[in-house]
């Protein structure tokens, strides 16, 4: 970058932190955006062109506050979080918010999530409590990563077991995302309570060793994961707050010593062939979890 010709900024990685942030924030809209659906939307203070965007989110650019804003308004981001990236990233204050567009839909106020490894094929067991946020919704758009290679929708066995009935399963072209609609059934008035509970039957073959999840809003008051071991000795760590970009280097040591010292990771028992983590308001935009390895000898 051409200092002279670009805004200060305090270090590259607050910079790249905040460009991974306004990429997550994108992508986890329902459904994901793409860069011109952010530059271009109807009523953008301004229309920023691809190239723009496309460096912001690459840490490459410093973007302007107004940016920033806009990303939470048409991302419909939690107010004021990636405005705190933006002022961490640049040393300065942000002016007061722009106008939000529109409400999110759905807040989540707790989240249970329990994998059993034991069986010919994994399952996981996702239960949602959620409140709607806005009146009249009759669905609801469930984002999972399934990480790894893209896989087709069709490996995948899912049936909702609470709160609705399962009606597209859409991969994200370019990406390991799946988007899963489900219809409650009926239309629910803003504040009601509402639970949804999917089961996931994973593919054959080795799992990822771990359990994860990220939330968009601020809302929740819990997460719980549980996960049931096959026979043998297992190690297992929960973490919380884990940068997405981040994960990859965490998860291949959990153990190491020389994790970053804003990681918070830490070993939990697993003697009695599973191991479970509760997670009090669970940080948006952040991802948490379980990561385990099978001991030596084992």
């Amino acid at each position: 970058m051409n200092a002279g010709r670009v805004r200060k900024y305090t270090s590259v990685e607050a910079l790249e932190r905040l460009g991974d942030a306004l990429r997550e924030a994108r992508l986890n809209h329902e459904p994901p955006l793409r860069l011109s659906d952010v530059g271009s939307a109807a009523g953008a203070p301004r229309t920023w062109s691809h190239s723009h965007l496309s460096k912001v989110e690459r840490g490459l650019e410093v973007p302007g506050a107004d940016l920033v804003q806009w990303y939470e308004v048409v991302t419909k981001a939690v107010t004021g979080s990636l405005v705190r990236l933006w002022e961490t990233a640049t040393g300065e204050h942000a002016p007061g918010p722009a106008p939000r567009a529109n409400l999110l839909e759905w807040l989540t106020d707790r989240v249970e999530m329990v994998m059993d490894l034991r069986g010919e094929r994994a399952t996981v067991v996702d239960t949602r409590d959620l409140i709607a946020n806005q009146p009249g919704l009759s669905g609801y758009w469930a984002l999972y990563d399934t990480g790894g290679e893209p896989r087709e929708a069709a490996e995948y066995d899912r049936d909702v077991l609470v709160g609705g009935k399962v009606h597209s399963v859409v991969p994200i072209d370019g990406t390991t995302l799946v988007k899963l609609g489900i219809k409650l059934g009926r239309e629910l008035d803003r504040g009601e309570w509402h639970r949804i509970q999917i089961r996931h039957v994973l593919p054959a073959g080795p799992i990822e060793p771990y359990l994860n999840f990220s939330l968009r809003t601020e809302t929740a008051r819990e997460a719980i994961l549980t996960v049931h071991f096959p026979d043998g000795e297992w190690r297992v760590w929960s973490f919380i707050d884990v940068y997405a970009e981040a994960l990859p280097a965490m998860l291949a040591n959990p153990a190491s010593e020389n994790l970053p010292e804003d990681f918070s990771v830490r070993e939990v028992p697993s003697n009695l062939g599973y191991a479970t983590v509760r997670i009090e308001y669970p940080t948006a935009g952040f991802s948490s979890g379980l990561v385990w390895r099978l001991a030596p000898g084992s």
